[in-house]
């Protein structure tokens, strides 16, 4: 054989290895690199979608400790005037409509959850329901009394407040620790 010829396959058997490596390598780095960005596309979607249900738990928390507040505003202004003469049905009664919001509020809570938080809710629900069957003992009781609810049985009035407090204080940290929104210590 010629040896033109023979230098002519060499040169081209070498430029074909040289384009299938490169190309080898091209499409192994570029495989590397899709691979790569599916992981960032899928860990930002996943942080995506983290974000949102941290948006909706909080804003379920938020609503719910307003309609929490406003059902302890009801029963404070129950707490310190004279019992009414004679008692209001629950139909009339003032607090009565705040408890229906906070039961709304907090069903919305126990769909979003985690348990922990809703498990917590359960507690403030349970603890504001207790103050109000408390309440409208004590009001029953001393019907045209001249003095507050909160004066006539004060160990009622304190034991409510106190259950107020440790009930909406655990439920705000097991939300705060849902939401990821934990307070450094002071």
């Amino acid at each position: 054989m010629n040896d033109a010829v023979a230098v002519g396959l060499l040169t081209s058997a070498s430029t074909l290895v040289a384009v299938g490596l490169t190309g080898g390598v091209s499409a192994w780095v570029s495989r590397a690199q899709l691979r790569h960005q599916a992981a960032l596309s899928t860990a930002e979607r996943d942080e995506q979608r983290a974000s949102r249900q941290r948006d909706v738990r909080r804003d379920a928390y938020v609503h719910f400790l307003g309609r929490v507040d406003e059902a302890y505003r009801r029963l404070d202004d129950r707490w310190t005037a004279p019992p009414p003469e004679p008692p209001e049905p629950h139909l009339v009664d003032p607090v009565y409509p705040a408890l229906r919001a906070l039961d709304e509020a907090h069903s919305v809570v126990l769909l979003e959850g985690p348990y922990d938080v809703a498990e917590h809710a359960d507690l403030v629900v349970a603890s504001v329901g207790d103050e109000y069957r408390s309440q409208r003992q004590v009001l029953g009781t001393h019907q045209g009394a001249l003095d507050s609810a909160a004066v006539l049985d004060s160990a009622a009035h304190r034991a409510a407040i106190s259950a107020r407090t440790l009930h909406r204080a655990n439920f705000i940290e097991a939300a705060r620790k849902a939401i990821g929104g934990h307070l450094t210590s002071r």
